[in-house]
């Protein structure tokens, strides 16, 4: 976490744009939180999961309607 805010800092910092590390902690902690799920292992892509991704972009990217999930993560599982 210290380092992923030191980079977040940096960046922020870099545009000029106003921070302070004790809410970007707090919001490193709001996302993990929202992001993660116990039940699920991490670094795993659920099929669901990419399916509802790909819904989300493809308004702006219609590009992406030919990716399947097979191919975008190889070695995922059911």
């Amino acid at each position: 976490p210290e380092e992923t805010l030191a980079v977040v800092m940096r960046i922020m910092k870099e545009h000029h744009l106003p921070t302070n590390i004790s809410h970007q902690r707090w919001m490193l902690n709001a996302l993990k939180d929202s992001v993660l799920d116990d039940n699920k292992p991490l670094g795993v892509l659920d099929r669901e999961d990419f399916a509802e991704a790909k819904t989300f972009i493809l308004p702006q990217n219609p590009a992406i309607n030919e990716l399947v999930y097979e191919r975008f993560f190889p070695h995922g599982s059911d």
